[in-house]
């Protein structure tokens, strides 16, 4: 819980692919996802990677040191397959 607020910390992704393929939260990922940390001395950090679908690599890295006000993430997704996809979306949602 966070103090005063009342609520725990919240963080949810979904990777949408051809208007209706959802995969939430790495669930049913067709390989992945691992973590790795990257964390040393005053940064912290972890690089996420995965297999949503066949033919779709995500990628996720997360940073901060500890005196920073933000996290920065970025996230990569790349088409591997030998076909095009169509409507490749990646959503976030956090409650500090």
């Amino acid at each position: 819980m966070i103090s005063g607020f009342g609520v725990s910390p919240v963080y949810n992704y979904t990777i949408a692919v051809g208007g209706s393929t959802l995969i939430v939260n790495g669930q049913s990922w067709a390989s992945g996802p691992t973590v790795t940390d990257n964390s040393t001395g005053t940064f912290n950090g972890a690089t996420i990677t995965g297999t949503p679908i066949t033919g779709l690599s995500f990628t996720r890295v997360v940073g901060f040191n500890d005196a920073d006000t933000v996290i920065r993430i970025v996230d990569t997704l790349t088409n591997t397959g030998a076909s095009a996809l169509t409507q490749v979306a990646d959503l976030g949602q956090h409650r500090p």
